[in-house]
Protein backbone atom coordinates (compact mmCIF):
# COMPACT_ATOMS: atom_id res chain seq x y z
CA UNK A 1 0.00 0.00 0.00
CA UNK A 2 1.27 3.53 -0.74
CA UNK A 3 -1.31 5.73 0.74
CA UNK A 4 -5.02 5.64 1.37
CA UNK A 5 -5.73 6.51 -2.32
CA UNK A 6 -3.46 4.17 -4.19
CA UNK A 7 -2.14 0.61 -3.65
CA UNK A 8 -0.38 -2.47 -4.97
CA UNK A 9 -1.71 -6.03 -4.66
CA UNK A 10 0.25 -8.97 -5.54
CA UNK A 11 -1.58 -12.33 -6.06
CA UNK A 12 0.06 -15.62 -5.51
CA UNK A 13 0.47 -15.87 -9.12
CA UNK A 14 2.96 -12.88 -9.00
CA UNK A 15 0.22 -10.64 -10.94
CA UNK A 16 0.38 -7.43 -9.51
CA UNK A 17 -2.69 -5.10 -10.13
CA UNK A 18 -2.31 -1.30 -9.26
CA UNK A 19 -5.68 0.03 -7.34
CA UNK A 20 -6.89 3.84 -7.33
CA UNK A 21 -9.36 4.68 -4.93
CA UNK A 22 -9.49 8.09 -5.92
CA UNK A 23 -10.45 7.44 -9.37
CA UNK A 24 -12.57 3.91 -8.69
CA UNK A 25 -9.91 2.10 -10.99
CA UNK A 26 -8.33 -1.21 -10.99
CA UNK A 27 -5.33 -2.05 -13.67
CA UNK A 28 -7.78 -5.41 -13.97
CA UNK A 29 -10.24 -3.25 -15.24
CA UNK A 30 -13.15 -5.19 -13.70
CA UNK A 31 -13.20 -2.29 -11.29
CA UNK A 32 -14.09 0.57 -13.64
CA UNK A 33 -15.77 -1.64 -16.28
CA UNK A 34 -18.80 -3.07 -14.40
CA UNK A 35 -18.17 -0.30 -11.08
CA UNK A 36 -18.30 -3.65 -9.17
CA UNK A 37 -15.42 -3.95 -6.30
CA UNK A 38 -12.96 -6.41 -7.80
CA UNK A 39 -11.08 -8.13 -5.21
CA UNK A 40 -8.24 -6.14 -5.63
CA UNK A 41 -9.69 -2.93 -4.20
CA UNK A 42 -11.29 -5.42 -1.58
CA UNK A 43 -8.17 -6.71 -0.31
CA UNK A 44 -6.57 -2.68 -0.03
CA UNK A 45 -9.66 -1.84 2.28
CA UNK A 46 -8.85 -4.62 4.05
CA UNK A 47 -5.35 -3.72 4.75
CA UNK A 48 -6.30 -0.24 5.70
CA UNK A 49 -8.76 -1.78 8.08
CA UNK A 50 -11.70 0.24 6.28
CA UNK A 51 -15.26 -0.99 5.64
CA UNK A 52 -16.04 -2.97 2.25
CA UNK A 53 -19.53 -1.21 2.65
CA UNK A 54 -18.10 2.31 2.38
CA UNK A 55 -16.67 1.80 -1.21
CA UNK A 56 -20.05 0.29 -2.64
CA UNK A 57 -21.65 2.20 -5.43
CA UNK A 58 -25.30 4.21 -4.48
CA UNK A 59 -27.10 2.77 -6.91
CA UNK A 60 -25.93 -0.66 -5.35
CA UNK A 61 -27.39 -0.38 -1.90
CA UNK A 62 -30.14 -1.92 -0.77
CA UNK A 63 -31.38 1.66 0.40
CA UNK A 64 -31.07 3.10 -3.25
CA UNK A 65 -33.66 -0.51 -4.13
CA UNK A 66 -36.18 0.54 -1.63
CA UNK A 67 -36.27 3.80 -2.56
CA UNK A 68 -36.63 3.22 -5.63
CA UNK A 69 -39.65 0.63 -5.01
CA UNK A 70 -41.68 2.14 -2.33
CA UNK A 71 -44.06 3.88 -4.15
CA UNK A 72 -47.65 2.75 -5.13
CA UNK A 73 -47.76 1.98 -8.72
CA UNK A 74 -50.64 2.83 -10.16
CA UNK A 75 -53.01 0.07 -11.93
CA UNK A 76 -52.78 1.11 -15.75
CA UNK A 77 -56.72 1.92 -16.92
CA UNK A 78 -57.83 0.57 -20.17
CA UNK A 79 -60.02 2.65 -22.22
CA UNK A 80 -63.43 0.79 -22.35
CA UNK A 81 -63.56 1.41 -26.54
CA UNK A 82 -60.86 -1.58 -26.90
CA UNK A 83 -62.39 -4.77 -29.17
CA UNK A 84 -62.79 -7.51 -27.39
CA UNK A 85 -60.87 -10.56 -28.52
CA UNK A 86 -61.07 -13.98 -27.85
CA UNK A 87 -58.19 -16.82 -27.97
CA UNK A 88 -57.35 -18.10 -31.34
CA UNK A 89 -59.04 -21.65 -32.03
CA UNK A 90 -56.91 -25.10 -31.94
CA UNK A 91 -56.09 -26.42 -35.00
CA UNK A 92 -57.20 -29.93 -35.81
CA UNK A 93 -55.03 -32.81 -35.50
CA UNK A 94 -52.92 -33.63 -38.48
CA UNK A 95 -50.78 -36.59 -39.35
CA UNK A 96 -47.34 -35.38 -39.37
CA UNK A 97 -45.72 -36.01 -42.65
CA UNK A 98 -43.48 -39.06 -43.44
CA UNK A 99 -39.90 -38.14 -43.03
CA UNK A 100 -37.83 -37.44 -45.97
CA UNK A 101 -35.68 -40.59 -47.05
CA UNK A 102 -33.36 -38.46 -49.18
CA UNK A 103 -33.00 -39.36 -53.00
CA UNK A 104 -33.10 -42.72 -54.54
CA UNK A 105 -29.36 -43.99 -54.73
CA UNK A 106 -28.57 -44.54 -58.57
CA UNK A 107 -27.04 -47.87 -58.32
CA UNK A 108 -30.14 -49.29 -57.94
CA UNK A 109 -32.96 -49.63 -60.66
CA UNK A 110 -36.35 -48.03 -60.53
CA UNK A 111 -39.14 -50.91 -60.76
CA UNK A 112 -39.99 -51.26 -64.42
CA UNK A 113 -36.73 -49.95 -65.78
CA UNK A 114 -34.89 -52.36 -68.32
CA UNK A 115 -31.46 -51.66 -69.15
CA UNK A 116 -30.09 -51.11 -72.62
CA UNK A 117 -31.97 -53.30 -75.50
CA UNK A 118 -30.43 -56.36 -75.29
CA UNK A 119 -27.60 -57.36 -78.25
CA UNK A 120 -28.32 -60.75 -79.03
CA UNK A 121 -30.63 -59.89 -82.26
Amino acid sequence: MADNYHGLVQSPSQIACVVDFEYRTCSCRHFQDTNITCQHPIACILTLRHRVGDYIPYEFLVDTWKHTYCQNFPPIILPKTLPTTHPPYPRPFQQPAAPFRGLPSPHIAAPNHHPLPDARN
